[in-house]
Order: C-alpha cells, then structure tokens, then sequence
C-alpha cells in the first residue's frame, strides 16, 4: 500500500491511497462532517478508507481540517490536484464514488 498527499490546503488536503495496480476501479471519497473530538489534521483516515483498502480499490480521499461542508474556494484547488493527479486516467474507465453520509457505494460508468 501506498500513500500520497496530492493537495494540503489550510480548510481542505487530499491523499491518494494505492492498494492495487493501476487499471483497478477508483473510489473519490469527502470526508463527512466531524466531530469536535477527532483528530482533522492531514494524519486522519479518510472517508471508507480502510473498507476500500480491503477490498483492494484505490482512492482520492479528500479530508477536511474543519467542518464547512466544502464551502471554501479550496476544493476547487483539491479537485483540480485530483483532475491533474496521474492516477485519475482511471476516472476514464469505470470507477466506484462513495457517497459521503457512508449509506451507499455507488458503481459509476
């Protein structure tokens, strides 16, 4: 397994977590509002993140330092890492997005 932070933003980063080779479906995840008591720094897990891991699918988490609903000009910088990002020639085939209230994994074409 690999990690890799691919934005850091003061409100908003986002890791990108490998688990399997390249060509395997790819999840997107936002993290969902927290709690006061848990850790937001870039060290969290992200959203689904090891549900994804063991079911060997790749993902972009996006994380969040503080709950603002992704209401910050920074998840326009996160999403264009993420647009940039080699790993998203995979957003090209089929991939898998996990809705951020956890009640569903959604298959995408």
């Amino acid at each position: 397994m690999q990690e890799e932070l691919i934005f850091i933003g003061n409100q908003v980063s986002c890791r990108y977590v490998s688990v399997s080779d390249v060509g395997t479906p790819l999840a997107i995840t936002f993290q969902q509002r927290l709690p006061e008591n848990v850790d937001k720094s870039i060290n969290q897990l992200g959203f689904a993140q090891r549900f994804l891991e063991k079911i060997k699918i790749n993902a972009f988490h996006v994380l969040i330092h503080e709950n603002h609903w992704y209401q910050t000009g920074e998840i326009f910088e996160c999403i264009e890492a993420i647009k940039k990002d080699p790993n998203t020639i995979l957003l090209q085939e089929e991939f898998y997005m996990v809705h951020q209230w956890g009640r569903m994994l959604h298959y995408c074409l």
